[in-house]
């Protein structure tokens, strides 16, 4: 009879592990490089429809306004010229939008204020993500009541504009129309 049993020698053994250790480490790289997209594309989906929706509230509040109330310069300090917009709305209330400033420096906000008898009520956030335009240009301009509404934002406008860090830009033209 024989009694010889086939097992694995420790080189086989030893090889088998390595194997299984290379075709792990690469599934797990694959799993994680998929993680990091997900999450890339996520801010970056959030980063939009953000954008898109203060786009959308500040061209219905135009839409709305009195043209002849419409003011994107002529502002103290000139630093906000282009960077803030006041208009009246139909029912009388004074609105303004503007990225925001702490001191004499530009935050990364975007925000919007009613005035209210003489003074200016809280401010609303509408986006948080807003960096200077290309050029640093205008973020409103009016050209004979066609006003123009350029943002550009950033996921994380704190950090350098980069490899996964990269600019969007939004622009639409809305014409007030009311006299």
């Amino acid at each position: 009879m024989n009694n010889k049993r086939k097992v694995f020698t420790l080189v086989e053994v030893l090889v088998g592990i390595a194997v299984f250790g290379l075709i792990m480490s690469a599934v797990a790289s694959l799993v994680i490089s998929s993680q990091e997209a997900w999450g890339k594309q996520s801010a970056n989906t959030i980063l939009i429809q953000e954008g898109r929706w203060a786009l959308e509230m500040i061209s219905s509040e135009i839409r709305s306004a009195r043209a002849s109330t419409i003011k994107t310069s002529g502002f103290w300090p000139s630093s906000l010229n282009g960077k803030r917009i006041e208009f009246v709305d139909r029912s009388g209330t004074r609105i303004r939008y503007q990225r925001d400033r702490v001191g004499g420096t530009f935050t990364n906000e975007l925000i919007r204020r009613e005035k209210i008898g003489f003074f200016w009520g809280p401010k609303s956030k509408l986006s948080i993500f807003v960096v200077d335009n290309p050029g640093n240009g205008d973020i409103f301009t009016n050209a004979s009541g066609l006003v123009t509404i350029f943002l550009t934002l950033r996921p994380f406008p704190t950090r350098g504009e980069g490899r996964g860090n990269r600019n969007f830009s939004l622009r639409t033209m809305v014409r007030a129309r009311n006299p």
